[in-house]
């Protein structure tokens, strides 16, 4: 959001960061942070559901491509594949 309010409308980084009451540092350290564990963990589910989904013919719905992830040994919850299914 920063870094898009920087580019675009041309404000300062310190200027963003005073009206988001967030320190311009906390934004740089932030910035230079290595991927999420959680993003991470969702492309492999993303990736794992995708594969679930095309060799089952198209036919899975979220209930089936659950027990395809937990065949596979990843454990996730009835909820989780839903919302990273978008790209399904």
């Amino acid at each position: 959001m920063i870094e898009s309010l920087t580019c675009v409308a041309a404000f300062e980084v310190r200027e963003v960061c005073a009206a988001l009451e967030t320190s311009p540092s906390g934004f740089y350290a932030h910035r230079h942070q290595g991927p999420r564990m959680r993003r991470h963990q969702d492309q492999v589910l993303s990736q794992a559901m995708h594969q679930a989904f095309t060799q089952s013919g198209a036919a899975y719905g979220s209930p089936r491509l659950v027990r395809a992830l937990r065949r596979q040994g990843l454990n996730t919850s009835k909820i989780r594949p839903e919302g990273t299914r978008c790209g399904v």
